[in-house]
């Protein structure tokens, strides 16, 4: 902990409702003892926290204050099938607790998997404001957050006047310039209330992100370095143990008992007899067959339960359900009676191998209480959405934070009784909270800063090491934005960047605007050719000027090498990307601008380029038309133009074919042609069923590319079966009779197929 830790800052949580009765909101700090002061007044409180509200009694001089724009209007919804949802700012969904408590949950103790866990919100002095917008669809268990109710809070915030940061780990905002909720937290930015909100769940594909909002913060998930908690299960003998066997991280069922004590390594693992086959476990054991002991039983054709229930009845004082395939599964076992666990396929082969080669003496631990588990910090996580931001100019994400195996608040289905519930929840849902916890952090020790500025100094303080999914490879800025974020640097940060809402409006690209052109904390031009210029205004909140070096890294460019940015004052600075040294293929180059301060230990500012070049796009005419004499000359002219991103170049091929339709007559009301009576069983094979001819004339010569015949089979039958073979033949012309015909004189055509 630092110095600042969000007092005087207010936040608000635009989502599910807050499990008010967590000691996470409660009006003095747990653990520090630190007692929270309502900006209102001692017992003052907003929305329906107030006397008379559904909600009175239910705030404190930390929770201030709430709203329910679900059972209220706007939405009006609590009478609704498949909805769950009470009047009132309560949550029982678990989102918006979790989020809340990650933003500004007091530092606490809190019991999970039988561990004692400190825990605390990024600024846990803050005070909390809660706006309820989402509820539950009962059927599916999903959270649903209407956009009317949406826009309601925020607008609601703006009104309250005393929110300095507001989460919104809620999708949307793909197109900014039109979307109601995002117009709002546009409002939202001028009255001064940094938004922070969730990148989205649908990645690793690209252009996959919402919160396209240029006035937004968007932010990707990343690890932390402990994947969640899990059970360890040890082999204890006989020696040697294989390495793979002490430990195995094994699944917890649900539905069953707690595992509450950790079960000895005296005790005998055995094997079920049936483990090979395919109904293991789905009938009776042998009385005591498992006596004491702990069973490992296969995966297969009948319950998880039925399963655990026969091998406790033959003795088992615990269960381990080995996978029948590839994969992880959580076994559901209500109505047991003995602590139940699931391996993978190959743990429960490894368990099987050494349970049968030491059938009467091999023994296993599990271990009590669960254990936490390492990851790789700053990996992105799968699910994390990507950019680009649709086909605007602006880059996106924006940030990256902590969003996987995140443990904080959550609630029950009721309103009460849960209020010591904590739980692991991953998205960037849970990302979101951490960024909107740092910006309160920032407003607290730069409270002058716009949400522009405090964007810009959260942004170009991050870091840029960030992993892809796969935890080896260097994430680019379409998937980590600026960088995982850092606020003990961004509140030391030696430059910010502001912008105005007049020029977040012009911005839109719809009425001519260039979002390139917005005071953004990055470079982006997705058409870069030749050249792309951006200009950046950096204001420097210090009470003495800076020099800072200048250096662009990984595109070719131009800028100032030294620029010096007066005390309170601003510069603005022109960047120059030659755009004509990248491929003409739509790709993206990576880059960076690095602000160095010539002296000072200022942090270094970094701030990434996306530029890329569209290939050329060369229209013509679909078709042209001459009309010229035989053996004459012709003209045609044509435009061509090019609608691409780069330079067009072309040449003209001076040859090739042509084609003409010589002959395009239908057969209805055409008494002329020829056509046979003649019929033979088809199913003779070689011989003819009925043929039709008619004339046509040429003028010069020709190449046939294409002959076609309107016909018809005999009784709807199949063409393959009524006729067996279909030739076509050219005779010459005979005074409007084919010279010859198929049957009779079939070597007089000039031509047959």
């Amino acid at each position: 902990p630092g110095p600042y830790r969000g007092e005087g800052v207010v936040v608000g949580i635009i989502d599910s409702g807050i499990n008010f009765g967590s000691p996470s909101f409660s009006a003095v700090g747990p653990i520090d003892g630190y007692a929270h002061t309502n900006p209102l007044g001692n017992g003052n409180y907003l929305g329906t926290c107030a006397v008379g509200g559904v909600d009175e009694g239910r705030c404190n001089d930390k929770l201030i204050g709430g709203y329910d724009f679900v059972c209220g209007a706007p939405e009006n919804a609590c009478a609704t099938a498949d909805i769950r949802e009470e009047p009132g700012f309560g949550d029982t969904n678990s989102h918006g607790s979790h989020v809340a408590s990650t933003v500004a949950g007091n530092t606490r103790d809190a019991v999970f998997s039988g561990n004692t866990i400190r825990i605390s919100g990024v600024a846990p002095h803050a005070n909390i404001i809660a706006y309820d917008v989402c509820y539950t669809q009962i059927s599916t268990g999903r959270g649903l957050c209407g956009n009317t109710s949406t826009t309601a809070a925020v607008n609601q915030a703006v009104a309250d006047g005393i929110v300095d940061v507001l989460n919104y780990s809620i999708s949307g905002g793909s197109s900014p310039w039109t979307e109601a909720t995002s117009l709002a937290f546009l409002g939202a930015v001028d009255a001064g209330i940094f938004v922070a909100a969730s990148a989205g769940n649908s990645g690793p594909g690209p252009n996959t992100m919402g919160h396209h909002e240029p006035w937004v913060s968007s932010t990707a998930a990343a690890q932390h370095g402990r994947a969640g908690f899990g059970i360890a299960m040890s082999v204890t003998g006989p020696a040697p143990v294989p390495a793979n066997l002490a430990p195995i991280i094994v699944n917890q069922g649900s539905g069953g008992v707690d595992f509450s004590a950790t079960i000895p390594g005296t005790t005998p693992l055995f094997i079920s007899a049936g483990i090979n086959t395919a109904s293991d476990g789905c009938a009776a054991y042998p009385a005591n067959t498992f006596a004491g002991g702990i069973a490992v039983i296969r995966r297969g054709t009948c319950s998880f339960a039925i399963k655990v229930n026969n091998a406790s009845a033959a003795g088992a004082v615990a269960v381990i359900i080995a996978n029948n395939a590839a994969g992880v599964i959580l076994p559901s076992v209500p109505g047991t009676t003995v602590p139940v666990f699931s391996v993978t396929q190959a743990e429960g082969d490894a368990l099987r191998n050494f349970g049968q080669a030491n059938p009467t003496t091999t023994t296993a631990q599990i271990s009590f209480p669960a254990i936490p588990l390492p990851n790789t910090p700053d990996a992105l996580a799968a699910f994390s959405s990507r950019g680009p931001a649709g086909t605007f100019n602006i880059m996106k994400p924006d940030i990256t934070a902590p969003g996987v195996d995140v443990l904080a608040v959550t609630s029950g289905t009721a309103l009460t009784g849960s209020e010591n519930l904590v739980g692991l929840l991953s998205g960037t849902s849970m990302a979101s909270p951490h960024q909107a916890g740092a910006a309160a952090l920032v407003r607290q020790a730069r409270p002058t800063w716009t949400p522009p500025e405090i964007k810009s100094a959260l942004a170009m303080t991050a870091n840029q090491t960030v992993y892809l999914e796969d935890q080896v490879t260097l994430a680019n800025p379409f998937a980590r934005g600026s960088g995982r974020v850092q606020v003990d640097r961004a509140i030391n940060a030696g430059l910010v960047l502001d912008e105005t809402l007049a020029n977040y409006q012009a911005a839109n690209p719809a009425t001519g605007g260039d979002p390139t052109t917005l005071n953004q904390p990055n470079l982006y031009n997705r058409s870069c050719f030749p050249t792309c210029v951006f200009f950046r205004t950096f204001r420097n909140p210090n009470a003495v000027s800076t020099s800072w070096r200048v250096q662009l890294q990984g595109v070719s460019g131009a800028v100032s090498p030294i620029i010096t940015v007066p005390a309170n004052g601003t510069l603005r600075v022109k960047f120059t990307i030659y755009g004509a040294t990248l491929p003409a293929n739509g790709s993206t180059a990576f880059g960076n601008v690095v602000l160095t301060p010539a002296i000072g230990s200022a942090p270094v500012l970094r701030m990434p380029i996306g530029v890329a070049v569209q290939p050329p796009v060369a229209n013509l005419p679909a078709s042209l038309a001459l009309s010229i004499a035989t053996n004459a000359v012709g003209s045609v002219y044509f435009p061509v133009s090019n609608t691409g991103g780069s330079t067009l170049t072309y040449n003209f091929v001076n040859g090739g074919t042509g084609a003409q339709r010589l002959i395009d007559a239908t057969s209805q009301g055409v008494a002329s042609g020829f056509r046979s009576t003649t019929y033979t069983d088809p199913a003779t094979a070689g011989s003819q069923a009925q043929y039709a001819a008619d004339d046509f004339v040429i003028t010069q010569n020709t190449q046939i590319t294409t002959l076609f015949s309107q016909g018809f089979v005999v009784s709807n039958t199949v063409l393959t079966t009524a006729a067996t073979n279909l030739t076509f033949s050219i005779y010459p012309d005979a005074g409007g009779l084919p010279a010859g015909n198929p049957q009779t004189n079939p070597a007089a055509a000039v031509w047959t197929y």
